[in-house]
């Protein structure tokens, strides 16, 4: 116990010869067993150009000083994403305040969720008068997803996957869709059982998240964990989430996976039609396929609580008003006139002025990659970046020319 505690070892690279396999050698002689089962060889830790950190060239980066700056949990959670196998990770500050936005969104949704669980008691709650949503299954679904992964990637030491599977669901599926979808519940005060169901759901999921969250981040979960209901008297304490089979509803992502293509098409096609966030838009859905039409009737709420709209028509036979802008998904086409919106002479005029700058930067892309001298001497990385450069671009090109003749 004293000179053996442990059955792993974590270490670096550089040392398994001079120390890792002495270690071993003389476990054997003086003990007659190994001092540990299993060796972890984390990477080394290099600067953003993969060159080793050294303080005459000035590419040092003091984990005091990044603690000082953006918390030691912002560092953790960056270096644990960067973990992958492989010798070296590459350290970089543009990196370290990417996941200082991420300790802020944790921040923004717990205080959010707090705010609208002053009421909320879990001991009164009775799951069976709940009444579940699509939404609700959904995010059910996929926490228990994230849940599996990263319980697999940690038992297998993959730590990046582990960091990177957690970092996705919380972002994306639980702060940015099931967050918005449920803000008009939560506001409900005439229908109280969908109010306490859109409550439990968001504890169940923050605090589950937050449990996930805790190896990598401990000080800002155990913060947050002690002012949401809880069990226990720490979330270091507490067990670790487990996957259930029953929570998983494949039915439930299919169809919410659905009904959020719809909304990120219409969301890119105010993104590339300059249109604010905040503007108002009458919006068409013409549906092809006849199993989707109840589908999206049912579920129309969802797509009325992400937009902005003054009308929503949805139908099998809805002819595409004149200066609309249009959408096609599998069984959905998407129509939003523009008339009343924006300017469509000087929207034309735009779009004329960037496609000509596309198709400029694109003839020096060409330029360069039809030359047999640049083939010749350019790194092969550095050729496939153009190429990649390349499709990127005429895929813009294509998509802005389609709004174009949209507008016309």
């Amino acid at each position: 116990k004293c000179f053996y505690p442990t059955s792993v070892l974590v270490t670096g690279f550089d040392i398994i010869f001079f120390w890792v396999a002495r270690m071993i050698m003389m476990g054997l002689k003086f003990r007659g067993e190994v001092p540990f089962k299993q060796v972890y060889i984390n990477p080394l830790i290099r600067d953003a150009e993969g060159k080793k950190m050294s303080k005459s060239k000035g590419n040092v980066i003091d984990p005091l000083t990044v603690i000082d700056e953006y918390g030691s949990d912002t560092l953790r959670i960056t270096l644990a994403s960067l973990t992958v196998q492989g010798d070296y990770i590459c350290l970089s500050e543009e990196r370290i305040r990417g996941f200082r936005n991420f300790s802020n969104k944790i921040w923004n949704v717990s205080r959010f969720s707090i705010m609208n669980l002053v009421d909320f008691d879990i001991d009164k709650i009775n799951k069976d008068s709940l009444k579940m949503t699509l939404a609700d299954n959904w995010i059910i679904s996929r926490l228990n997803e994230a849940i599996k992964k990263s319980t697999f990637y940690l038992n297998e030491y993959k730590f990046g996957e582990a960091a990177k599977t957690i970092y996705e669901f919380t972002w994306s599926d639980f702060c940015d869709w099931y967050v918005e979808f449920i803000k008009p519940r939560l506001y409900q005060e005439d229908d109280k059982i969908q109010r306490k169901t859109a409550q439990y759901i968001l504890w169940f999921v923050l605090e589950n998240t937050l449990r996930l969250l805790h190896p990598f981040m401990p000080f800002i979960t155990e913060e947050i964990w002690q002012k949401l209901p809880h069990q226990g008297d720490s979330i270091m304490s507490s067990p670790w989430p487990l996957y259930k089979e029953e929570y998983l509803d494949k039915e439930a992502d299919i169809k919410m996976s659905k009904i959020m293509n719809i909304i990120k098409t219409i969301r890119n096609i105010k993104s590339d039609m300059d249109i604010p966030y905040s503007t108002k838009i009458d919006l068409y859905l013409n549906i092809t396929e006849k199993d989707k039409i109840e589908l999206i009737k049912e579920n129309i709420y969802y797509i009325k609580a992400m937009l902005k709209t003054n009308l929503l028509e949805v139908g099998t036979d809805i002819k595409k008003p004149a200066h609309s802008a249009t959408g096609v998904l599998e069984g959905v086409e998407i129509f939003i006139p523009l008339k009343d919106i924006i300017n469509i002479p000087e929207e034309i005029a735009r779009l004329e002025k960037r496609l000509n700058r596309i198709k400029n930067e694109l003839n020096t892309i060409f330029k360069k990659i039809n030359n047999e001298d640049f083939l010749s001497k350019a790194p092969e990385e550095v050729i496939k970046k153009e190429r990649n450069k390349a499709d990127d671009l005429k895929d813009i090109y294509q998509k802005l020319e389609s709004n174009l003749k949209d507008l016309r």
